[in-house]
């Protein structure tokens, strides 16, 4: 008797878990008035009515919970739906981690209408509108004048481009087109960037993207020489070419310049006042004793940040003979006893030319 009521019992179980069926597939999360409203998408094979409970979930990525909704629902025979507000919580760091775990229970008066059927989906694979939110932002900007941001917005599973998202940069606000893109045109009137933070909302789903930092433009000096190596006693011609931060050349403005040995001695200094086209040079006729080595150019740069100078190097080195090579030729690679050996010495250069009048000792 106990085991006909076991039997029973599995195949009552077994008849009732293939009765009613949550679809995974047909879940969807849309947008009603600015709020997350998910649908389950259920199917009952039984040929009357059957009351349960609805319960969805939203878990973080450490399972924490970051909004519960439960209801009542009626499921009748054959494919239906059930419609749940699910609005996503302004707590959620990051609403793309977020899971959705449903739970469909039956009611209480008829418990073995069905077996209680739970699953967990992911918000970016049942929400048509989820976004990722990617931020191309200039490395440099000019102080005093404005500049632009494009965000992109593009499906994280799809890549598809998520049209209609509001981003927020400061006050500057725009709304991605078609092709997923929003420009942003920020206008910048100190000079300095306060924010570094983009926002973008859809509805109740809000991203947030750093963007690196802008760094301002600055003055720039280039210094440029004849040549880039001396002989002590010879002239060091230098001319350098100062840029404002727009990049214009600087006209009349005062530049100190100093030259350093290996030793951070400072060997020359000079005072450069730059002509209209932002260009001045000056002269520095090398001591003839000298120490050969590398001697470090620098021309300070007045709103450098960092006080960092324009740098440029230059070797000084006295003449020297260029090396050259031996070569020994024989006249064959092996001799008999009493032979003599006919032997060829010869002279180059590295730069290919023969040495002439040299002596073999």
């Amino acid at each position: 008797m106990r085991v006909r009521v076991a039997v029973f019992a599995v195949a009552l179980c077994l008849r009732a878990r293939a009765q009613v069926l949550v679809e995974e597939s047909g879940i969807r999360a849309h947008l009603v008035n600015g709020k997350t409203v998910v649908t389950l998408a259920i199917e009952s094979r039984e040929n009357k009515s059957k009351n349960a409970t609805a319960e969805l979930e939203w878990l973080g990525p450490s399972d924490q919970q970051n909004g519960l909704v439960k209801a009542r629902v009626t499921i009748p025979p054959g494919k239906s739906s059930v419609e749940l507000p699910m609005p996503l919580s302004s707590k959620i760091a990051d609403p793309l981690l977020e899971r959705l775990r449903y739970q469909l229970i039956p009611d209480r008066t008829n418990f073995t209408a069905f077996e209680p059927i739970t699953g967990i989906v992911s918000f970016v694979h049942i929400a048509d509108y989820a976004f990722s939110l990617r931020v191309i932002a200039p490395g440099i900007i000019q102080p005093h004048k404005g500049y632009e941001l494009k965000a992109l917005t593009l499906h994280p599973v799809t890549d598809r481009p998520i049209p209609g998202v509001s981003v927020r940069y400061g006050t500057s606000i725009a709304t991605s087109d078609e092709h997923g893109i929003a420009t942003l045109h920020v206008a910048s009137t100190t000079g300095q960037e306060a924010i570094s933070v983009v926002d973008a909302r859809v509805g109740d789903l809000s991203v947030r993207q750093d963007i690196p930092n802008l760094r301002l433009a600055r003055s720039q000096v280039k210094i440029q020489c004849d040549k880039p190596i001396y002989q002590p006693g010879q002239t060091l011609h230098i001319r350098i070419l100062a840029l404002a931060a727009d990049g214009k050349a600087e006209a009349g403005a005062e530049r100190s310049l100093k030259i350093f040995d290996e030793h951070e001695n400072i060997q020359y200094t000079a005072t450069l006042t730059t002509s209209r086209f932002g260009i001045a040079a000056a002269d520095w006729n090398i001591p003839s004793n000298a120490n050969s080595g590398d001697y470090r150019i620098e021309v300070e740069i007045q709103d450098s940040d960092d006080d960092s100078p324009a740098v440029h190097t230059v070797s000084i080195r006295r003449y020297e003979l260029p090396s050259f090579r031996v070569n020994i030729q024989l006249d064959r690679s092996y001799y008999l006893p009493h032979q003599s050996a006919v032997i060829e010495v010869r002279g180059d250069y590295l730069f290919g030319k023969p040495v002439t009048a040299a002596k073999c000792v």
